[in-house]
């Protein structure tokens, strides 16, 4: 975890540096937030506008392979970043589709819940209620049980970024 941990601080210097507006989510927003031992990855959210800044800036850190597009997901770029340390999900514009509806997230101030300091580089996470959100979409039982969980004990903010709507409002 450690290595994943110096790829993150690495990662978010660079971006704080270019004046990126980026955020973490998913797994290791989970594992900084304490609530599970181990993050698969480090998933980096960012806005469409920002994707080749971002590719530019962290090209040299590893072998950028772009993802194919998922029907579950309506996100406008998906690749991953892999280098020794970790597979680095970039994400542009996450938007995840179930059903009618669609939830997604535009990267600013509001849709971020707290920063943290970690090998004294500045790194931004995402409200654990948006992923909330996004795990039940998703179908992630496993995800909502332990985030159910932690809010049973925990105040939820009535403020994120999480936006959602029935997806006959986006065509009328």
């Amino acid at each position: 975890m450690e290595d994943k941990l110096k790829m993150l601080a690495k990662i978010s210097g660079r971006l704080n540096e270019a004046g990126v507006e980026f955020a973490i989510g998913s797994s290791m927003l989970l594992y900084l937030s304490g609530l599970v031992e181990e993050a698969r990855d480090i998933d980096l959210f960012i806005n469409g506008n920002s994707a080749g800044t971002v590719a530019a800036i962290l090209r040299d850190l590893g072998e950028v392979r772009i993802k194919q597009r998922q029907a579950l997901y309506s996100s406008s770029s998906f690749c991953t970043l892999v280098c020794e340390a970790t597979d680095v999900d970039i994400i542009a514009d996450f938007g995840v589709v179930s059903g009618n509806r669609m939830g997604s997230i535009h990267i600013s101030r509001e849709s971020i819940e707290r920063e943290i300091l970690l090998y004294g580089e500045r790194v931004p996470l995402m409200y654990l209620e948006d992923w909330m959100e996004f795990y039940q979409m998703m179908g992630r039982k496993d995800k909502v049980a332990l985030l159910t969980d932690y809010f049973q004990q925990h105040h939820k903010s009535p403020r994120t970024g999480y936006m959602h709507f029935l997806m006959e409002d986006a065509d009328a």
